[in-house]
């Protein structure tokens, strides 16, 4: 499967989903992630085609290594957990042929249930990585005081707006706790390595054409977290509480989803910085880096430190303009 018919199918899955489950409470959650799914693959890999174009990969590969290792180490949980047999990892290790960054080599067993192990470990970097994620934003969010993420929220809308604010102000604090700057840069990773590679689902596509009955497990499991969902009273207080994780697990994903999509979008004007960072001389580099350092020393403010770093990069990337003769 081509990265193009991957976010297809999940378009197309949304859509289904969407008219098929017309009237039912969780209609709108059920259909929305497969479409989250689509706008991750989709920005994930259109950014990593614009960088690899832009940028030296290599400096790029080292720069996401956080979010590739938990990404790689979330494959190697979920394929131990499902009795997968692992015959070779590498948690960190790019490969310019393949474009691999890292990579977990498993065998899922040949019976009816190797598509289900298969499509486990494909989202296993969607839940690790989304685990952390959401706990880096609430450490920062415990540090300045904000709001904490939890899966209480419903509102699409509003847990948005709760998580860009709340990562838009741990730049307030940076000067008292500089350690936010990592906190950040670890967020950032985590929001790339949390989105399943085109490559885990070709696997998974594979293991489709092969094991229709898993095929039709899997279309017997979310039937019946559809109905749980809908017909929760007639089971009594287990249907109740059954229904709440169902719709917990929902809201994690929707969540999850949302911040991954969010942090790609974010990193972009970091990414653009790197980029032009990199086009600069090895002079010009060490002037930035070094006037920036100087400014810290003698303001002790991180936001200026930073302004001045954007500011030398600026005019020395563009020189040409800014100093053309008149």
């Amino acid at each position: 499967m081509s990265r193009l018919s991957i976010i297809l199918f999940f378009v197309l899955l949304g859509l289904v989903s969407w008219y098929l489950l017309e009237g039912f409470e969780t209609r709108f959650w059920i259909a929305l992630i497969p479409f989250l799914f689509a706008v991750q693959i989709f920005l994930n890999d259109l950014l990593e085609i614009y960088v690899i174009s832009r940028l030296r990969r290599n400096m790029f590969n080292l720069l996401i290594a956080p979010g590739t290792v938990a990404h790689e180490l979330s494959h190697l949980i979920a394929a131990m957990l499902t009795g997968c047999e692992i015959k070779r990892v590498n948690l960190f290790r790019p490969d310019s042929r393949t474009g691999s960054l890292g990579y977990v080599e498993y065998a899922p067993g040949r019976d009816e249930f190797e598509f289900l192990r298969n499509l486990i470990v494909a989202f296993a970097p969607f839940f690790g990585c989304g685990i952390l994620l959401i706990l880096l934003l609430n450490v920062s969010s415990a540090i300045t005081g904000e709001n904490l993420l939890d899966f209480g929220i419903m509102d699409v809308e509003n847990s948005f707006s709760m998580i860009i604010k709340n990562f838009l102000n741990q730049f307030n604090y940076l000067d008292t706790y500089p350690a936010l700057l990592l906190i950040i840069y670890l967020q950032l990773c985590l929001g790339f390595g949390s989105a399943p590679s085109s490559q885990d689902f070709r696997v998974s596509g594979r293991s489709l054409r092969r094991r229709w009955i898993s095929v039709m497990l899997l279309l017997l499991v979310i039937i019946s977290i559809v109905m749980i969902g809908e017909y929760a009273h007639l089971l009594g207080d287990y249907g109740i509480q059954l229904s709440g994780a169902v719709r917990t697990g929902l809201r994690f994903s929707v969540i999850v989803l949302s911040i991954s999509i969010l942090f790609i979008v974010l990193s972009i004007p970091f990414i653009v910085v790197l980029i032009k960072f990199s086009e600069i001389g090895v002079v010009g580099k060490i002037i930035t880096l070094a006037v920036s350092l100087i400014a810290l020393i003698l303001t002790n403010s991180m936001v200026i430190s930073v302004c001045v770093f954007l500011l030398l990069l600026l005019l020395i990337r563009y020189q040409r303009v800014f100093l053309k003769p008149g």
